[in-house]
């Protein structure tokens, strides 16, 4: 959503999500999506966007126009006698632009851990996937480890927390491995499963079964 700040003559624009399409909230009202440049950036006093996000298989793509003017200088400004840059002499600014933000997959929220270890459990679940994929980042000390349980939380033989394949990386498709092997019991999965995630300075993007 592109938002004109009329008294400080500057536009931004801020992510908003819906689950019909007819009811919109903000993500975040008091911070816009992409941060305007300091003074004398191309983009210092106007960024605007057109289009919604552009999804690919390895990020996500926001193209936005952005300029180092006041949005109405030439139109009202100017005759207002603001005090601008624009209006000083020797300024040579005027620079408009097409800009480009990339972001990971689903690279939109995280859930992150820090100095303590932190847990997250997962409500109970079926699926009839067979492999685990994790988009994650891990710090340079960084670690995350998975459970898998059935639907009363007992833990599932071959799947506990000691045996899974300890991952330290940054990946948007990491296969979760216990002892080598990645596949995940059917039986399980097709009566209901929970999934437990133990992490240390770890960012947790989203998790999929497939």
């Amino acid at each position: 959503l592109d938002v004109f700040h009329t008294t400080h003559n500057t536009k931004d624009f801020y992510l908003l999500y819906s689950r019909d399409g007819y009811h919109w909230e903000w993500v975040s009202r008091g911070q816009p999506f992409i941060d305007r440049s300091p003074e004398g950036g191309w983009d210092s006093y106007m960024v605007e966007v057109c289009n919604r996000p552009l999804f690919l298989d390895d990020e996500i793509r926001v193209y936005y126009g952005g300029a180092n003017v006041h949005h109405d200088w030439w139109m009202y400004g100017e005759k207002e006698g603001l005090d601008v840059p624009e209006a000083r002499a020797g300024w040579n600014g005027g620079e408009t632009a097409l800009g480009l933000a990339t972001l990971r997959p689903e690279g939109f929220v995280s859930l992150d851990s820090t100095v303590r270890e932190g847990l997250m459990i997962t409500r109970p679940f079926i699926s009839d996937g067979g492999q685990l994929f994790m988009n994650v980042a891990c710090e340079p000390k960084g670690y995350l480890d998975v459970e898998l349980s059935d639907s009363d939380d007992d833990v599932v033989p071959g799947y506990e927390r000691f045996t899974c394949d300890t991952f330290r990386g940054d990946s948007a498709r990491h296969v979760v491995s216990w002892g080598g092997r990645s596949q995940l019991p059917a039986e399980v999965l097709a009566k209901g499963a929970k999934l437990r995630l133990f992490s240390r300075y770890c960012s947790l993007y989203s998790f999929r079964i497939a």
